[in-house]
């Protein structure tokens, strides 16, 4: 287990500049954003979002003014490069993983057990390993990861796969029930228990994500993203989009344009 895992819940004041630690990291929200970027790869830390960094991995960071995460450092030693003799430490795989893909979208049930966390560690203090929570998060991503056995029932694949080639269409709860041949209601049941979320709630989610990433990636119009993520209402996807991602759609692309916007560079800081 990774009993000597540290977990701290930290406010950020300043930008971090390019840096990198001798340990692996993982930042989970508690409250605002923080725009990363790891290894070359940039996205929002959100409510909907977190970064696992493994150990030596540069990485840089922009916050919000108000804000709030759960940080786990876990010493570098918890990662084995050897072959697989059956007795390699845990997570080694996380670790691995998050080397290509270093967010891992969340969902509800796993926002509730973050700050859940964050809520022991305020109380009792900042200590290696507390209550064991450092190995149930870890877990936790590990399954947002993919890294254990799929468990997603066949049906409920197929909805979440029918969404994710659909989701530039106009979609509804019945149409997504209908192509997994699923009565609304179940198909409902099994997104709460499996996802924490609604059905339309997911769609939703899986639209700003893709948003996101072509604002990052093009010079579309805003309008003409939104339209392509399903989104006949510019006014109500910026809306959707500020909430999602703590940003306009215009300030989203414009912090990744321009990173010499940040008012103040330095050292990572924290308040006390």
């Amino acid at each position: 287990m990774a009993q000597d895992a540290k977990l701290q819940v930290r406010h950020y004041r300043v930008t971090g500049e390019d840096h990198s630690h001798d340990h692996h990291q993982i930042v989970l929200p508690l409250q605002g954003w923080m725009e990363m970027s790891v290894a070359g790869q940039e996205s929002h830390v959100t409510d909907s979002q977190a970064v696992v960094i493994p150990a030596g991995q540069a990485h840089a960071f922009t916050v919000s003014a108000e804000n709030a995460f759960l940080i786990m450092d876990v010493p570098a030693e918890h990662i084995s490069h050897g072959a697989n003799t059956g007795q390699s430490k845990p997570h080694n795989a996380l670790w691995r993983a998050a080397a290509s893909m270093p967010f891992v979208p969340l969902d509800a049930r796993f926002g509730q057990l973050a700050h859940f966390a964050a809520g022991e560690v305020s109380q009792f203090g900042d200590a290696w390993g507390t209550h064991g929570l450092s190995d149930t998060l870890l877990a936790a991503l590990e399954r947002r990861m993919g890294l254990v056995p799929q468990v997603e029932p066949p049906r409920l694949r197929r909805a979440r796969q029918f969404i994710e080639t659909h989701h530039g269409e106009a979609l509804d709860v019945a149409q997504i029930a209908q192509a997994a041949h699923l009565s609304p209601s179940r198909l409902h049941a099994l997104f709460q228990t499996h996802y924490g979320t609604s059905p339309g709630k997911y769609l939703t989610r899986y639209r700003l994500e893709r948003a996101a990433q072509t604002l990052r990636s093009s010079h579309l119009p805003v309008a003409q993203v939104a339209l392509g993520v399903g989104f006949e209402d510019q006014s109500a996807f910026s809306r959707s989009f500020q909430r999602h991602h703590g940003v306009t759609p215009l300030a989203y692309r414009k912090a990744g344009d321009n990173k010499s916007l940040s008012t103040k560079k330095g050292s990572p800081g924290q308040d006390a």
